[in-house]
């Protein structure tokens, strides 16, 4: 895999003018919030097994490689709102040149669930209107109900892959038709 069609060399700062969310691309101070979150089991429970030390480092280092590629294998953005500091990560993760996976982390205190609307609609956006994608998928771990009903809100869809998994993950996906505008959806 080469990552995605089109070349770039920096994300950039993604932000919701209307509604103080900012995504800021990920930099080398951030490895205590990228630590913190896959470190910490709570943040961990519907992804995998939390990291050890050595593991996340080179995680990290790989990611920051990542954002000053060409064509990276993937991209992420550290989440603000109201220029509170960081309150957890976005990313993409780039599967083939049409398609690529979101994932997003928040810190266990954070507890609106228009912070994730807004980032994932924003970043989905971006892959979409940037990057040429045919669709944006998502990993989610069957009990994880926060997480489906957060996608099933931004208009993806369950879908069957033929994907080597556990059944403890379910594939969802939205293409930039079907995806749906945060901003304008009443709760």
């Amino acid at each position: 895999m080469d990552g995605h069609k089109k070349d770039f060399h920096q994300q950039p700062d993604l932000r919701s003018a209307e509604n103080g969310v900012r995504l800021i691309p990920i930099k080398k101070s951030d490895f205590s919030l990228f630590s913190k979150l896959y470190q910490t089991p709570a943040t961990m429970r519907f992804i995998g097994a939390p990291l050890k030390q050595q593991t996340t480092e080179a995680l990290f280092s790989y990611v920051l490689q990542q954002q000053n590629v060409k064509q990276p294998r993937c991209a992420y953005w550290t989440i603000s709102v109201d220029g509170s500091g960081s309150c957890g990560l976005i990313g993409l993760m780039f599967e083939n040149t049409d398609s690529a996976e979101i994932g997003i982390m928040l810190k266990p205190f954070v507890r609106s669930p228009r912070i994730s609307d807004i980032a994932m609609n924003r970043i989905a956006r971006y892959a979409f209107t940037s990057f040429g994608l045919a669709s944006v998928t998502a990993r989610i771990a069957v009990e994880n109900w926060p997480a489906k009903t957060l996608v099933t809100r931004l208009g993806f869809h369950k879908i069957d892959v033929n994907r080597k998994t556990t059944d403890d993950f379910e594939f969802w996906a939205v293409t930039s038709t079907t995806l749906k505008d945060e901003c304008n959806e009443q709760r």
